[in-house]
């Protein structure tokens, strides 16, 4: 039997910072959070992420219709169907395509 070994990514992160220390340093995270509490006092995130056909379409429009809540639906980059079957197949320029474009 041959043994399938998984591809590496393609594509880096991209960003200015995008494996800078600060940006997962504890310290300085905690840091922006107690600022963006001083200035957003009752701003709150809820952030769900699924492998797709879960229900957070529904979901976000459910809660888009609460008052003060603002939700929204980001249905890309997809999950499930033609990319993951392209990332199963180690077709790795496919799901670069789909998840860096």
């Amino acid at each position: 039997m041959d043994e399938v070994t998984p591809s590496p990514d393609p594509v880096p992160p991209r960003g200015l910072l995008a494996d800078h220390p600060l940006k997962v340093n504890p310290v300085i995270a905690w840091i922006y959070r107690k600022v963006w509490d001083l200035r957003h006092p009752s701003t709150r995130f809820l952030f769900f992420a699924t492998t797709g056909r879960s229900g957070t379409g529904t979901f976000a429009r459910i809660l888009d219709g609460c008052p003060d809540v603002r939700a929204w639906h980001e249905a890309r980059p997809k999950m499930d169907g033609e990319i993951l079957v392209a990332r199963q197949a180690g077709r790795g320029a496919v799901v670069a395509r789909e998840y860096w474009t």
